[in-house]
C-alpha cells in the first residue's frame, strides 16, 4: 500500500505558484503592492508576423486556479498562428481580495495587450486597432471576467 501511495502521490500533487512555461514570454502587465500579475505569451516565433491574439483567464470562482489550466489551449492556437496569451490575476485563496478586484486584474490584462500589441513585436494584428479576444471559458467566473474587461475602460 506504501508503494501505491508513493506512485500516486505525483498525480494528486498541486502545481507550483507562481507558474514557469518553457518556451512563452513573461511580462508583468500590473503590480499592486508586493503583488507582480503576470502574462505568459506563447507563438511568438516569428516577431514581425500580423497575429490576432487571445487571452485566457483561469477559473476557480475567483477563489483559486492558475494560469496553468489554459497551457494546452495557448500552446494550440499558438501552433496554429496565433498568439495567445495565458494570464494570471489576483484570487481570494492566494490573496484575500473580493470579485471586483479579480475583475480590475482582468481589465488590466487586457489593457497591456492592447496598449503593447504591435510594440517590441508583441502583437502585430492587420487592424489598425489591436483585436484581443478575451477567451470566455466554462467556468462562469473568468467567463465573467473576461467579458466585463473586454468590454469596458481597464481600471488602472
Amino acid at each position: 500500500r506504501l508503494l501505491l501511495c508513493l506512485l500516486a502521490a505525483p498525480l494528486f500533487a498541486r502545481s507550483s505558484y507562481p507558474p514557469t512555461f518553457k518556451d512563452a514570454r513573461v511580462e508583468t502587465y500590473r503590480t499592486i503592492g508586493s503583488t507582480e500579475l503576470k502574462l505568459w505569451i506563447f507563438g511568438e516565433s516569428d516577431p514581425k508576423a500580423k497575429k490576432p491574439a487571445m487571452v485566457f483567464f483561469f477559473g476557480g470562482g475567483w477563489h483559486g486556479g492558475t494560469p496553468e489550466q489554459f497551457e494546452r489551449q495557448a500552446r494550440h492556437f499558438a501552433n496554429r498562428g496565433m498568439i495567445a496569451i495565458t494570464a494570471d490575476y489576483r484570487v481570494e485563496s492566494r490573496h484575500g481580495v473580493q470579485v471586483v478586484e479579480c475583475v480590475k486584474d482582468a481589465k488590466a490584462a487586457i489593457a497591456w495587450v492592447r496598449e503593447n500589441a504591435g510594440v517590441s513585436a508583441l502583437i502585430r494584428t492587420r487592424l489598425p486597432r489591436p483585436e484581443v479576444l478575451p477567451v470566455v471559458t466554462s467556468p462562469p467566473a473568468p467567463a465573467r471576467s473576461a467579458v466585463s474587461a473586454s468590454t469596458s475602460v481597464p481600471t488602472p
